[in-house]
């Protein structure tokens, strides 16, 4: 028996809705079961306030012996940076991952990314990810005609493309989807299968012998513009205008399926009074799950004519389960996978997805009733489903054989692994705390070279000098150099060694004590080029832990876990990027050139990464805190130029854009995105306004979040979110008014009052 786990935002049911995604999960949950196998379902939710599936379904599936877990994303931290709701939902979902055999998941917004991210670095892990191409965001943005929105789909689209390229397999349901994320530029793994979807029809009875007798037209599908309904609203005014003898042939237009959101109401009110207008007995069931759904067509079958024209579609069980009701006519879009659906000789059930093309087939259709022929030929499920079982053996014996574990060969060699980079300047006692966690790693394969760029503290110089002579019994190289700027030094740390990695850290921060070994075989395992960690953020001259009992002491000032080289999302918002402190293979780093030396320019590290992604080297992220980032008011983040920190980005860019004739391209999208910034600003602080003016003092009274308003005119969502700007707004006013190491002391006994521990997992 294998554990299988299947991950999906939809599940049947919540609220009595499921979409396509959901019957998948019904379908493949029971086909696995029936098979003998441990199947859980783990729902998950990016929405922060809960959604339950339904009690009837669960009591369903608690009577077939499957196992239900929920899981829902908690609403973001202000001291999580940075703010990517897929990233952190995954994160919550991995725990419940540890002990199943093969896990599904659909490609939308991608649950398992940090479960696949963090077995990347794990030789070990031997669980079996198969993903599942149901339809990512980018194609269902397109499908909506809605652009997207910057830079959150930007993260949501990394984030599919990551986990869909480290998979074990991918299944595509269509030809058609698989062409369409290639076309795209998404990269598959080697086992990439086309294997259409599994189903369990419920027996309906008709006669497909009887000839049709067009009384009704039914559109199937949920009210949305992916499905085609503003298609099928501009085909059928179209047909009112060129034939209306055909319109008054209609004893009834109906609508089966529901909005698309609720947001979606209004523009669906006004439709129908449109087509009522044009002549049409226009109704609207939007009330039926899709087993009732399903039972009204089999009823109407041999009267009506059923439309399914989206404008894109991968493989619709809307279409399958049609295909399966005797006796049914149908009219489709020819788009996605549905031809691929109905077959060959099903020319005359498909048309174009324009309203033109669609009005004249519907004309041809309702004018001249289809033949007996003209009756799609039902879905092979019995196939279908036995290509599923198929392969969930196949992956099934790959987790039980346990071929995944990794275990990178290392050849011995007399020069260390890695050459540690560390620059130093006017640091003082913070050096001596580094190089004393530099000691006691669990893996001393490096050498250690620290540069100290021209430091003019008196202290700091005698401090350098002592530790130089302290750790001359290991090799450790000290250089004094005349101050060029933390690029030029780490350039000239890492021009001293020979090893095959470099490790750059700065003189101020903490590495934890397994991070040397741990970064190693991160590297070793995955082949990557560079790769990063997470980061707890602290303030203080102290040690953040106890290097006897690895018990932390400094309170968070913050928890940084980097998403990767999203380069598009990155040029807005480069912290997607990661931490100074990386491992990077030196052939690569020595390709690119080093750090670009820019006097007085920060932000090196994040152009570093930007520039090794640019030039197609292989970047990532090890899902672990490994580094304790010290923050000081007076460091380099804050106290430099911030325009000039951005523009040694944007020139990495386009060093590369220049070579396709588009130089000034990153600065227009730059500017264009710090203009909207500046207006999303202005627009919060006068909703705020307005809303303050009546109710000041609500919005701090204990107990406010449990009130059902603020007032009588405002929602609890809105309320929730007007409470979140105020508070960002008092942040902003106490982060101005005070210094960040009166803040953290701050904090500090706040946190010591309360007894709060601190605890690194996710």
């Amino acid at each position: 028996m294998t554990k299988t786990a299947i991950l999906s935002f939809d599940v049947p049911t919540i609220n009595g809705r499921a979409g396509g995604v959901g019957t998948f999960v019904a379908h493949l949950s029971t086909l696995l079961r029936d098979a003998g196998e441990d199947v859980t379902i783990i729902l998950t939710r990016l929405e922060t306030s809960p959604v339950s599936i339904d009690a009837d379904a669960k009591a369903r599936y608690a009577a077939m012996g499957i196992k239900i877990i929920e899981v829902h994303n908690p609403r973001p931290l202000v001291q999580r940076w940075p703010v990517v709701l897929e990233m952190r939902l995954s994160e919550f979902v991995t725990p419940h991952l540890a002990d199943f055999d093969v896990i599904y998941m659909q490609d939308w917004a991608s649950a398992g990314f940090h479960a696949i991210r963090t077995r990347r670095f794990n030789p070990n892990d031997t669980s079996v990810f198969v993903n599942v191409l149901h339809g990512a965001a980018i194609w269902e943005r397109g499908g909506n005609q809605l652009f997207p929105r910057v830079v959150q789909d930007l993260n949501t689209d990394y984030v599919e493309r990551y986990t869909t390229l480290h998979s074990d397999f991918v299944l595509a349901p269509s030809d058609y989807i698989r062409e369409w994320v290639t076309a795209h530029g998404w990269r598959l793994p080697t086992q990439t299968r086309v294997i259409g979807l599994p189903i369990f029809p419920a027996a309906r009875g008709g006669n497909s012998t009887r000839a049709p007798d067009y009384k009704r037209l039914i559109y199937f599908g949920r009210l949305e513009t992916r499905k085609g309904f503003e298609l099928t609203v501009d085909a059928l005014k179209l047909l009112a205008k060129t034939n209306p003898e055909t319109v008054k042939s209609l004893e009834q237009v109906v609508f089966l399926g529901s909005h698309y959101t609720n947001s979606y109401r209004n523009h669906v009110d006004q439709v129908w009074s449109d087509l009522k207008q044009a002549g049409y007995n226009v109704e609207h069931r939007g009330d039926l799950a899709s087993p009732q759904a399903l039972d009204f067509l089999a009823e109407h079958a041999h009267e009506s004519l059923i439309v399914i024209p989206s404008l894109s579609d991968n493989f619709p069980y809307t279409v399958i389960e049609t295909t399966l009701i005797p006796g049914v006519h149908l009219l489709c879009a020819r788009t996605g996978g549905i031809p691929e659906i109905l077959g060959a000789n099903s020319d005359s059930m498909l048309f174009d997805p324009y309203p033109r093309a669609f009005a004249a087939a519907l004309e041809k259709r309702l004018g001249k009733p289809a033949s007996n022929d003209v009756v799609p030929t039902p879905y092979d499920y019995a196939a279908a489903n036995a290509r599923y079982l198929d392969f969930h053996r196949e992956a099934a014996e790959l987790a039980a054989s346990k071929k995944r574990t990794v275990h990178p060969a290392v050849v011995p060699s007399p020069v260390p692994s890695v050459d540690i980079c560390v620059t130093y300047y006017n640091k003082g006692a913070y050096l001596i705390q580094l190089l004393d966690c530099l000691a006691h790693q669990t893996s001393q394969d490096f050498s250690v070279y620290i540069i100290d760029d021209g430091s003019t503290d008196p202290e700091s110089i005698a401090i350098f000098d002592r530790m130089q002579a302290q750790y001359a019994p290991r090799g450790w190289t000290f250089v004094r150099q005349e101050n060029q700027w933390v690029d030029a030094a780490r350039n000239t740390a890492a021009q001293l060694g020979k090893a095959e990695y470099l490790l750059f850290i700065d003189s101020d921060d903490i590495p934890t004590l397994n991070t040397v070994a741990r970064y190693l075989q991160a590297i070793r395992t995955s082949g990557d080029d560079l790769l990063t960690c997470g980061s707890y953020l602290f303030v203080g001259d102290n040690l953040p832990f106890s290097i006897e009992t690895g018990e932390i002491t400094a309170p968070p000032f913050a928890f940084y876990m980097p998403l990767g080289a999203n380069l598009v999302a990155g040029l807005l918002e480069p912290i997607i990027f990661g931490s100074p402190m990386i491992i990077v293979r030196r052939r690569a780093f020595e390709a690119i050139g080093g750090y670009r030396e820019w006097r007085g320019a920060q932000h090196e590290d994040w152009e570093l990464h930007a520039r090794l992604a640019l030039a197609g080297y292989k970047t990532d992220v090890v899902p672990e805190y490994l580094q304790f980032y010290r923050q000081v008011e007076t460091g380099l983040a804050r106290t430099s130029d911030q325009y000039r920190a951005k523009q040694r980005i944007i020139e990495a860019y386009e060093e590369r854009l220049a070579q396709v004739g588009m130089r000034g391209a990153a600065w227009a999208f730059y500017g264009m995105y710090n203009q909207l910034q500046e207006l999303r600003k202005r627009k919060l602080n006068v909703e705020t306004e307005m809303r303050l003016v009546d109710t000041p003092f609500h919005l701090f009274q204990q107990g406010w979040a449990n009130q059902p308003t603020v007032d009588e005119r405002m929602p609890i969502t809105e309320a929730m979110k007007l409470q979140d700007r105020v508070i960002d707004r008092l942040r902003n006013m106490y982060r101005d008014a005070l210094p960040l190491e009166t803040r953290l002391r701050l904090h500090a006994r706040v946190m010591k009052l309360l007894g709060r521990k601190v605890d690194l997992t996710p």
